[in-house]
């Protein structure tokens, strides 16, 4: 049968299309799972920290009296921390560059803590510190190698052989330079390193609870 060309076409119909809910409704329906709290440390944490904030705060240390009990002799060792004036910046971290001096002509300023130790006490702290470090030399950190070239070549620091002979006063002296060095030594963060050993997790520890408690 001919196909009239100009008979015209019918056009199919479009289906009828259901809705659909849109991306952003999806979205807005779902629901996250609650989520649950991860506690987190810094990476480089350790047990020391806090110590180490406190001997970092340390301005000077003095032992400039003694106290005789039972026939003991106790020196009373005054610890000295930084303190920051109100104009300073908020963003200083180094306490050594931010703490406001008093003057000459200021009020003397009262020890932050004060305590009294025996001179034996000074030897069993030496002694625990060596016991702490690293023992093999070849192996030894920084941390553990300033500290073992002090112990063995330093002349003057508290030993129990040398402590006959020497008076009170030179005592003083002694003590206080010991105890200054091994602060610094504890805080030198040039060596804290991302080898930690035991000593540098425990030697801070040791001389906070020496100093204030």
């Amino acid at each position: 049968m001919p196909v009239n060309e100009h008979e015209p076409k019918q056009l199919s119909l479009i289906p009828h299309l259901a809705p659909k809910r849109s991306q952003h409704e999806m979205i807005q329906n779902h629901k996250a799972p609650p989520l649950t709290p991860v506690p987190m440390e810094p990476l480089r944490w350790s047990s020391a920290s806090f110590s180490l904030s406190f001997l970092n705060n340390i301005d000077r240390l003095e032992i400039n009296e003694t106290v005789v009990r039972d026939g003991v002799t106790y020196y009373v060792l005054e610890l000295y921390q930084f303190h920051y004036g109100s104009r300073l910046p908020t963003n200083v971290n180094n306490p050594r560059m931010a703490a406001s001096r008093l003057s000459s002509t200021s009020e003397p300023c009262k020890p932050d803590f004060r305590v009294e130790r025996r001179y034996s006490d000074f030897t069993k702290l030496r002694h625990q510190i060596k016991l702490w470090k690293c023992h093999d030399a070849q192996y030894a950190c920084k941390y553990c190698y300033d500290f073992s070239h002090y112990i063995r070549f330093k002349l003057r620091q508290p030993r129990m052989l040398t402590s006959f002979g020497q008076n009170v006063e030179k005592r003083k002296d002694i003590l206080r330079d010991f105890m200054t060095d091994f602060v610094e030594l504890a805080q030198n963060p040039l060596k804290n390193t991302m080898h930690r050993c035991e000593a540098n997790r425990h030697v801070p520890i040791l001389l906070e609870s020496f100093l204030r408690d």
